[in-house]
């Protein structure tokens, strides 16, 4: 090794470190949030971002070359799992009373039951995860709002423990796996991965459940231990979101067809001595997937007496397809071309540049399939990495269309996205070593392309005011608000909730089984606030989060704009009740 390369190996890991420490110590020294702030993002000084960018960056590149040191990848590996720990855990920096708005305040609340009754009721149609949090606050004393916050970050580092298992197990090759790493480690799955949401702490599972499913089946090297952690694992996931227990069905399908299709075709090959399975192994996890599923949604029915409303809490009832919309959004505003093609890119660049990159691997997989993967056990990619990348991005196009039940399209496309990790990091490692005259201009490119996924789904992942939206955050002014509002108003009352002001009732009030009740006293505020075609009163809700989300664009918005909220001194059905800055309430006069 000459001393150039010694210099390389030290200076790199030494400026990651130093930006990273950089990047903490304006973090820490930012002033934390004293009420609502619009955006987590835009709080911070812009240049935080830049030593941001060297850290990521610097790490990245360190992952997809395969020239450097082994250490020197390891800590650059470190390194990129505490950037986005440090992202995920910002609320929590921040000094946010609570992050995450409607669901997220019905899992508070689910939580809250657990902790208080020891049970939960009959609407809680997801409870593994209401139950886990709960177990967290018990053993730890931590406040249940912190144990929401955490959580993300907590099946993150589990997601990434699993994808080392699972990359290691079909590679075994540690060069690999570290570049694997490269793509595995971008904040990919935006909102969904910084929330506490069911769905998605479920799909963190996903890579440990299918390593565990592979060791299972393995003939030669059964282990026990694996197969009992992963029935548990498939009898819970149902109840954890049983959405994913679908999903697995289809993986597992797919898994089974691939490895058959590749066993037939190479008679057992020694090349593939991981894939040699029972099939009744098989048959077995697939039972097990269909009949956890069954018994949740036979006995949600009845204990809801309706197949229809547990349908609907699995797939979300459509009344306009998700794409009409985004459309209607879009066509109802003063958005320019440019400011559409801004907020797009900023919300969903990041995969739809993970979903081009894949395109370009399948084509070399289908190019070169004679040889590209020959003799490795990657030639089971082949199949069941495109075949479930597909499947689960066709699914996410239907959703998009409206063709299919679900109404949010994301909750599909992240599997689509996991197989796109997946099949970059196996795929690309070969392509960018193959040439060597060519390696380092492909390591750059990849650098360069990965360095802006990774931007963009730092900002993704925190809403802002580029993407459309505003801030999940929710300041303990509302809480204070919403607990005198309900303390000093009959709760038959009728309440015209604004965005998700009605789920304050379920935090404040208690979630059992009076809630659908409670939900009935919630009526959608009238577009641009125009009370003459109701006659009933009660009381309008307004948050800041609601406010800014309507008053501060660069565009009017179809149902509100600032000139409503500017009105509501004037309009003669109102007058203010309550107002603590934070939570507004309006009291309003019957007809």
């Amino acid at each position: 090794m000459t001393n150039n390369d010694l210099n390389y190996n030290f200076w790199l890991p030494f400026i990651s470190a130093v930006s990273i420490m950089i990047s903490l110590v304006i973090i820490l020294n930012t002033p934390t949030a004293s009420g609502y702030e619009i955006s987590i993002i835009e709080t911070f000084p812009s240049f935080l971002w830049v030593f941001i960018g060297i850290t990521l960056t610097i790490s990245l590149f360190t992952l997809l070359n395969n020239d450097m040191d082994l250490n020197t990848r390891k800590i650059s590996f470190i390194f990129l799992i505490l950037t986005n720990i440090i992202i995920l855990c910002l609320p929590l920096i921040r000094g946010y009373f609570f992050y995450g708005r409607s669901d997220c305040m019905g899992h508070l609340a689910n939580i809250n039951q657990i902790l208080s009754s020891g049970n939960f009721s009959i609407n809680n149609f997801y409870p593994i995860s209401h139950i886990f949090g709960s177990i967290f606050v018990q053993l730890t004393g931590f406040d249940p709002k912190f144990v929401v916050m955490i959580s993300p970050t907590i099946f993150f580092m589990v997601f990434m423990a699993g994808i080392y298992l699972l990359s290691n197990l079909i590679i075994q090759k540690i060069n690999r796996v570290l570049f694997i790493f490269a793509f595995a480690g971008i904040l990919l799955y935006s909102y969904f991965g910084a929330m506490f949401i069911p769905n998605s702490l479920s799909f963190y599972l996903l890579p440990f459940i299918l390593y565990a499913f592979i060791i299972s089946l393995n003939i030669k090297h059964y282990n026990i231990s694996f197969s009992i952690i992963l029935v548990i694992f498939l009898f819970l996931l149902a109840f954890f979101h049983p959405l994913n227990s679908i999903n697995l069905i289809i993986i597992f399908i797919v898994a089974i067809f691939s490895i058959l299709s590749i066993n037939y075709k190479n008679k057992f090959s020694e090349h593939l001595p991981f894939l040699k399975f029972d099939i009744s192994r098989v048959v077995n996890v697939l039972l097990i997937l269909l009949v956890t599923f069954t018994v949740w949604f036979t006995s949600y029915s009845i204990f809801q007496r309706s197949f229809r409303r547990v349908y609907n809490s699995l797939m979300y009832d459509l009344g306009t397809t998700p794409l009409e919309t985004y459309q209607s959004s879009i066509f109802s505003t003063t958005m320019t071309t440019f400011q559409l093609l801004k907020e797009v890119f900023l919300s969903y660049g990041h995969e739809i540049i993970f979903i081009i990159i894949t395109f370009c691997a399948v084509l070399l997989i289908i190019k070169n399939r004679k040889k590209f993967l020959d003799n490795s056990n990657l030639r089971f990619l082949r199949i069941f990495m495109p075949l479930n990348f597909f499947i689960f991005l066709f699914v996410t196009a239907l959703i998009l269309s409206g063709s299919f039940g679900l109404n949010n399209p994301q909750r599909e496309l992240i599997y689509a996205l996991f197989f796109s990790v997946l099949i970059n990091g196996f795929v690309l490692y070969n392509w960018v070593y193959k040439n060597e005259s060519k390696k380092y201009t492909k390591i750059l490119l990849l650098t360069a392309l990965l360095s802006t996924c990774a931007f963009i789904g730092i900002y993704s992942s925190y809403s802002s005011l580029a993407m459309g939206s505003t801030n999940f955050q929710v300041s303990e002014s509302e809480f204070v608000g919403a607990n005198f509002l309900f303390a000093s108003t009959n709760f038959s009352s009728y309440y015209f909730s604004f965005n998700d002001a009605f789920r304050y009732s379920q935090v404040v009030k208690g979630n059992d089984e009076s809630m659908n009740k409670r939900y009935r006293s919630f009526k959608h505020s009238p577009k641009h606030f125009n009370f003459n075609d109701t006659s009933s009163g009660g009381y309008l809700i307004l948050n800041e989060y609601g406010i800014q989300r309507y008053s501060s664009f660069f565009y009017d918005h179809p149902s509100f704009n600032k000139k409503d909220f500017d009105d509501l001194q004037t309009n003669p059905r109102l007058f203010l009740f309550y107002d603590n800055g934070d939570l507004r309430v309006w009291k309003v006069r019957n007809k």
